[in-house]
């Protein structure tokens, strides 16, 4: 298992992870669990979205996909607020420089995307949405979304607007 945890300064996980926690410290762990999987089965062209550390299950099933070797296209759009946020960008550009049918979009947007209701609709509205319209399969795709809760479901919501159909779009919440 593979864990990618974002220091915010007075959350107690994370200060405690970054502050206290050492090699071989016992930890107690209860996962996985939900449905964010991907299709297995499906062919069609696939559309990874990840809002900052929502890059943590896209990377998993993105890992899938490309092990299946199936599906027509794949392309990441990985938002971030500051080039740190992109901190596994060179592990993105070695799959789109490695594959033939991967595409890698980072999105610097700035900012606090965790600030407000209205900045996090802002940024998928005015960031994200003109790289979605640049996409010539859109429509068929199966995308997979993830991150704050408020971004995902936004990003949905626009997502359906363009006519992507509602099974194609997949989504996993953050907290």
């Amino acid at each position: 298992m593979e864990f990618h945890v974002r220091h915010l300064q007075g959350n107690h996980f994370s200060d405690y992870v970054f502050g206290r926690l050492k090699a071989g410290d016992p930890v107690s762990i209860r996962g996985p669990g939900g449905d964010f999987v991907l299709d297995a089965t499906s062919t069609r062209p696939i559309i990874f979205i990840a809002f900052c550390t929502g890059f943590a299950p896209v990377k998993s099933l993105m890992e899938h996909a490309m092990a299946l070797d199936q599906a027509e296209s794949i392309h990441l759009l990985w938002v971030a607020t500051k080039e740190s946020g992109l901190y596994l960008r060179g592990l993105a550009r070695a799959w789109a420089d490695a594959l033939d049918n991967f595409t890698f979009t980072p999105i610097l947007v700035g900012g606090d995307l965790d600030a407000t209701a209205s900045r996090q609709e802002g940024v998928v509205l005015n960031s994200v949405g003109p790289v979605l319209s640049t996409i010539s399969n859109l429509k068929r795709a199966d995308i997979y979304i993830a991150g704050p809760s408020l971004a995902v479901s936004t990003m949905a919501k626009q997502l359906l607007n363009l006519g992507v159909p509602e099974a194609h779009i997949f989504a996993d919440f953050e907290g």
